[in-house]
């Protein structure tokens, strides 16, 4: 566990307007950007075609620079061919979104209104010119009820009809890629073969994007914004799911809108209990593997994922029978009822990437914060913020393993990373790391994390004997 200040990025659609500048202060839910619609259907024109021009030389002829809005039929380019004025003319409302000057292309992406709470459900008749029997019918759709759809998703395909051994009996031939798909992002609320409907209920869309901790804007980048929150960070071996923020709670029953923490290993039943009662986050020192499965079903293992249904959950030491360090439970619990962020973000190769928990100081937090009327705070330029993860393990760095023999084992590298081969033949970054009992390994570096630098003393995990 480490305290401090901690970069969070806040990632922003191309088609949001960033309202922070670097050096703000920022409240939870204060805004970090707006957003004035929702993106449709990208329609790609042929601009070079249309003009008679070379297609690297199209952006001379373009009139709108990216991002413009244009209406249907504006004038989107212009060239004189033969001494005759030529245009290219936006085929709907929407945006410019690129200029290829390799294809000649002009891309314009639909712009669509942003949806209200209570706006009614949309029905989609699927196939009306089609007389398929149910079982045909079944085997086209792509999805079910429950499923979140996006606009313009497919919902169903007539490749499956094509496949079918009575495709002509259906009264019309299914032209190749053919599809039916969602004129409105939302939740697939019913099925109904028999009218041979998919009803959608359509998801409302926010207006703008919350900053969802409180601290600092240190950056403003085009695909996301940094901000620096203060407080005390852990570091998990394995999350699934999204971001979530809530009070923390160490009680031994679950509790609504709570980030729960339990000590030892959580088992299935706790986690259904957990999901059933509404909690945000789980944070456990282990769970087995067969009960993490099971609790998510077709949610992917080890794969970075933002999103999912259910609770964020998150393994602390790792699978099997572990409990967290006495020193991190009695920190934790002068901690209740603080405001945390659970991220449960994982991959488990290339770029490593591991869940984390952060309890946020928010008296530290108001204190920055009680002069935010000047709207930017002079301080120190961004680069002098720690971004979590992405410090190097140098000799004397306290560390733990996540993987491997040694997995849920905590040590201190006597040596900074090195380039070397694994007995399996893999060439890769290797640590000389003493561990909290005694013992000596080399590992490799994408197993181990960071837990606190050289002069930091203290910390979170346990030793062999644990």
């Amino acid at each position: 566990m480490r305290s401090g200040y901690h970069q969070r990025r806040r990632e922003v659609p191309a088609h949001a307007r960033v309202v922070v500048e670097p050096g703000r202060w920022m409240g939870e839910d204060d805004p970090v950007a707006v957003i004035d619609y929702e993106p449709g259907r990208l329609t790609r024109i042929p601009a070079a075609t249309q003009l008679a021009v070379a297609p690297d030389r199209v952006s001379d002829h373009v009139l709108r620079p990216t991002w413009t809005r244009m209406r249907a039929g504006e004038v989107l380019a212009a060239a004189v061919c033969l001494g005759h004025p030529v245009v290219s003319r936006a085929p709907a409302d929407g945006h410019v979104t690129m200029v290829s000057r390799r294809l000649g292309y002009v891309y314009v992406r639909e712009a669509l209104g942003l949806v209200g709470a209570g706006a009614p459900p949309v029905t989609v008749d699927v196939f009306p010119d089609m007389s398929l029997p149910k079982p045909v019918l079944h085997e086209c759709l792509l999805v079910r009820e429950g499923d979140e759809v996006r606009f313009g998703q497919a919902l169903a395909s007539a490749n499956a009809i094509r496949l079918w051994k009575q495709t002509f009996a259906a009264g019309k031939a299914a032209k190749s890629g053919e599809s039916c798909v969602a004129p409105v992002g939302g939740l697939v609320e019913r099925i109904d073969l028999d009218r041979r409907t998919i009803t959608i209920r359509p998801k409302e869309t926010a207006s703008f994007i919350a900053a969802g901790v409180p601290g600092r804007v240190t950056a403003v980048n085009q695909d996301g914004i940094d901000i620096a929150v203060h407080g005390l960070r852990f570091v998990g071996a394995y999350g699934t799911g999204g971001e979530a923020v809530g009070p923390l709670s160490l009680n031994d029953r679950p509790e609504s809108g709570t980030v729960w923490v339990r000590s030892g290993r959580v088992t299935m039943d706790e986690l259904v209990a957990a999901r059933d009662c509404g909690v945000v986050a789980v944070w456990a020192a282990s769970v087995t593997y067969e009960d993490l499965r099971s609790f998510l079903g077709d949610r992917p293992l080890g794969t970075v994922s933002r999103a999912g249904a259910g609770p964020v959950a998150v393994v602390s030491e790792g699978f099997g029978e572990f409990r967290l360090s006495p020193t991190v439970t009695e920190a934790l619990r002068g901690l209740r009822g603080r405001r945390t962020l659970v991220d449960g973000a994982t991959q488990l190769r290339a770029g490593a990437i591991r869940p984390e928990m952060i309890v946020i100081d928010e008296e530290a937090d108001k204190g920055a914060m009680a002069g935010r009327d000047s709207s930017v705070v002079k301080s120190s330029s961004a680069d002098d913020w720690p971004t979590p993860g992405t410090e190097p393990i140098v000799a004397g760095d306290k560390v733990r393993c996540f993987s491997g023999k040694n997995l849920g084992l905590t040590g201190r590298a006597i040596a900074p990373p090195r380039q070397g081969q694994l007995e399996s033949g893999l060439k890769t970054l290797l640590v000389e790391v003493v561990w909290a009992d005694g013992g000596h390994d080399v590992v490799a570096a994408r197993n181990l994390a960071r837990l606190a630098p050289a002069a930091e003393r203290g910390g979170q995990g346990h030793g062999r004997d644990s």
